[in-house]
């Protein structure tokens, strides 16, 4: 158990180097941020469909509120049953995603040859895991997420409808 928690500090200490990019963030000026993240995410913003429909100006602000997360190898990033108001967008790794027990009694399968069969794999840079309905209040995640390879990836704030919130415009 001290082992993985070791291996996490140290997974996530590699690339920042200690540096808080939130911190280092809030000291560039205001009308450099959204430059910069869209310099550090520019293949993201192309392969991802959550950026797709949006002005430039609303995926910096997006982009803004997004945190880097790190998932070790067989570390589990959502567990079925588990409250999920946070989506995830794969930057790199490998994850697996299996049906919870009550998923596979809905459709009609045994469980043990259910089980065996299916899951997805998720590798794309830009795919979306954790999608949730917003005005669902207490909405159950009803998959089980692994990471088969290391992930790298940005989590949204808790509060995912500050995403979807639209932007005040002056008249």
């Amino acid at each position: 158990r001290q082992d993985l928690g070791f291996r996490n500090v140290e997974t996530q200490w590699s690339p920042t180097k200690g540096r808080d990019n939130q911190r280092i963030r809030a000291k560039v000026p205001p009308a450099l941020r959204g430059d910069i993240l869209e310099a550090i995410y520019a293949d993201l913003l192309q392969a991802s469909p959550l950026f797709q429909n949006f002005a430039i100006e609303c995926v910096r602000v997006m982009l803004s509120k997004l945190h880097s997360e790190v998932c070790l190898a067989k570390e589990t990033l959502l567990a079925p049953g588990q409250l999920c108001s946070e989506v995830f967008i794969v930057v790199r790794g490998v994850l697996r995603v299996t049906p919870s027990d009550d998923a596979i009694a809905a459709s009609g399968q045994r469980k043990s040859t259910a089980r065996k069969m299916l899951f997805r794999v998720i590798e794309k840079p830009g795919s979306l895991v954790g999608m949730r309905d917003p005005f669902e209040k207490d909405y159950r995640y009803p998959f089980q997420v692994v990471a088969v390879k290391q992930a790298q990836l940005l989590r949204s704030e808790e509060h995912t409808s500050e995403l979807q919130s639209p932007v005040p415009t002056s008249y």
